[in-house]
This record gives C-alpha cells, structure tokens and sequence, in this order.
C-alpha cells in the first residue's frame, strides 16, 4: 500500500514545525511496513493529480487543531531533576486531526489506513 502524506496544515494561531510532526507521522506509518511518500503541500485538485502520477492509494490529510505548552513544574520536575532529565524546557502537545482517503476521490469518506485520525504528539 502507498500512503502520500502531504505537508501539514496548522488551523492554530501559533506557530508550529508541521515538517517535524510529519517526519513524525511518516516515521509511525513505516514502523507499520506502509511505503510512504511524502508530498508538497497544494489544493486537493493537485494533491490527486499528483497521487496518480506517483501511484498513491491513499493520501494522508493532517492539520494540527490545538497547541498546548506548559512548563514543568511540581512533581514533575522533580523528578526529572532527580534522573537527570531536568532541563526546564517547555513541554508542548499538539493536537493533530488525521483523515485517510483513497487518491483521487476528494470528498469521499474518510477510510482507515492503520493510522489513528486524533492523536496527541508531545515534543519536549
């Protein structure tokens, strides 16, 4: 099976590295044995005209639709100091919104690919 993943679009006011979290998604789909391919983000018309001449099956679409950072602090912190971990860093979770269609058929309900639609990611 061959997965497209286009770039992912943030719907969030902040700013957010989508290549990071995709290198991400990409690196989950082949720990699943799927051949992915990584695509230029363009307007669904293109992304399908371009997942034929790269014979995709599936596209995956990802936008990240929440962004949350906090700092440590309390136990937490605590504890990584104590491991060796501390490193007063911000903790941010993203929420990234997943949905699998077959190529070619903008529109069409959402169909699984082994990859879950809502996931959050955190980046320390």
């Amino acid at each position: 099976m061959h997965v497209g993943v286009p770039e992912i679009t943030n719907k969030t006011t902040q700013t957010v590295d989508t290549r990071a979290l995709r290198s991400r998604l990409i690196a989950e789909l082949e720990e699943q044995r799927m051949d992915v391919i990584p695509m230029a983000a363009a307007p669904p018309a293109a992304l399908d005209a371009l997942a034929k001449d790269l014979k995709v099956d599936y596209l995956l679409i990802a936008e990240v639709t929440d962004l949350k950072a906090s700092k440590p602090g309390g136990l937490t912190k605590i504890m990584k100091n104590t491991a060796g971990e501390g490193s007063g860093k911000d903790i941010t979770r993203s929420k990234v919104e997943r949905a699998a269609r077959a190529a070619g058929r903008q529109g069409a309900a959402d169909q699984d690919v082994g990859a879950v639609k809502k996931a959050s990611i955190v980046k320390k």
